[in-house]
């Protein structure tokens, strides 16, 4: 296939564009594991049943060039500019992450081993498709999924976002998981000494943020991050708790969240467990945009619809099943 001849409507390949920039970002761009467990984070990923995927780990020193590379067709989007630790390019299926060297000298590599976690999630779909709507260089062309969302739905259809809850929520709820299961107890304890809450308290404790109830939101420890400043949480967090809630009323929903990514009879049953918690509550979910606004927003639905606006916990603050 040449570069400039592209058939309109649904490619199962990859664009040999594309290709060609892959190939060109991995070759240039080698991953800085330095200190990262990367035994450990293969070892998770496989005990979740996540798809193998690429993830290139890379130092701020790296930006120009992997800018040089992905800018010319906009495939990093404005990302690294700000705060942002890692991104999946659904386009040529590589996830980036980088090495934030604050966070690391707050938690060592372990921060950067959560966020390969989370960004694993997201290149674990196994659904090719690119929808051509240009066959010409620049190419105008989009994943038609990615993972458990429509990515460029909100460019091509009045529906606008759709899905980003699921798959945001997805990716960070399984990067709690690995927080839970391989923080070190001394991390533990000086985010709850910082949150001024008992150092006994365990990586399920539900932490309150907010004192008014239109921004009251709860959060269990291992969600966070110690920060510079104090401890931090990610827009996705929100969402991951949001289905960390929904899988307890309903177990059979983490199974469907992640065979969902490459199964797509594991993908139909998400609509239909979740409407089975409540009625009509997926398609409210799906509309959500990628905003902290908004995923808290769907948080807070799932508790008040879900929970009766109320969940029950111990002394501890942990959630009571």
């Amino acid at each position: 296939m040449k570069d400039r001849i592209i058939p309109y409507g649904i490619l199962v390949d990859m664009p040999e564009g594309f290709k060609k920039i892959r190939k060109k970002l991995l070759r240039s761009v080698r991953s800085k594991l330095e200190g990262v467990n990367i035994k450990r984070v293969n070892e998770f990923s496989r005990s979740i049943a996540l798809l193998p995927g690429v993830v290139r780990v890379f130092e701020d020193a790296d930006l120009p060039k992997i800018r040089s590379i992905l800018d010319p067709m906009n495939l990093l989007r404005g990302a690294f500019s700000q705060s942002e630790n890692g991104m999946y390019i659904p386009e040529i299926d590589v996830s980036l992450v980088r090495r934030n060297s604050e966070m690391e000298e707050t938690n060592g590599p372990f921060s950067t081993e959560c966020v390969m976690i989370h960004e694993r999630v997201h290149n674990s779909s196994a659904c090719p498709y690119y929808t051509v709507l240009n066959n010409a260089l620049p190419y105008e062309m989009y994943r038609s999924r990615s993972g458990l969302c429509l990515p460029q739905n909100e460019a091509v259809s009045s529906l606008g976002p759709w899905g980003y809850f699921f798959e945001e929520g997805t990716a960070e709820l399984c990067a709690s998981l690995y927080r839970k299961t391989y923080r070190e107890e001394t991390q533990r304890k000086k985010i709850l000494r910082e949150l001024q809450r008992p150092e006994e308290w365990t990586e399920e404790s539900l932490i309150q943020f907010g004192e008014q109830d239109k921004s009251r939101y709860f959060l269990p420890v291992k969600y966070l991050l110690s920060g510079p400043d104090g401890p931090v949480v990610s827009v996705s967090s929100f969402a991951g708790f949001g289905l960390e809630l929904l899988c307890i009323k309903d177990p059979s929903l983490w199974e469907a969240l992640i065979l969902g990514r490459r199964k797509l009879s594991s993908l139909r049953k998400i609509p239909k467990i979740v409407n089975g918690i409540s009625p009509g509550l997926y398609g409210q979910l799906a509309r959500y945009g990628y905003t902290d606004d908004e995923f808290i927003d769907g948080l807070r639905r799932i508790i008040v619809t879900v929970f009766g606006g109320k969940i029950a916990v111990n002394s501890s603050c942990e959630i009571l099943f």
